[in-house]
């Protein structure tokens, strides 16, 4: 699920089926979402996760950075 506002593409979920994690198909569905909010001329993408979350790996491996934190959750940026 994506939400968009005039200058940054939010991701609001991304969810990999168990048996398909670590197997690449993250970071291409990443990938595609980079394609996408470059082409509509987006400046960044944030996604929010759990502290605890696995995917805190797979955003970073993606170029997302950490920006903000809160008691259970990071937000991270990643820009165009």
């Amino acid at each position: 699920m994506i939400y968009e506002n005039d200058s940054t593409f939010y991701l609001a979920e991304l969810h990999i089926e168990l048996r398909f994690r670590n197997r690449g198909f993250g970071s291409k569905a990443i990938a595609k979402i980079k394609k996408m909010a470059a082409q509509q001329s987006y400046s960044s993408i944030r996604v929010g996760a759990f502290k605890d979350n696995s995917a805190l790996r797979l955003y970073e491996s993606n170029g997302f950075l950490r920006e903000k934190e809160t008691e259970y959750t990071h937000e991270l940026v990643a820009t165009m």
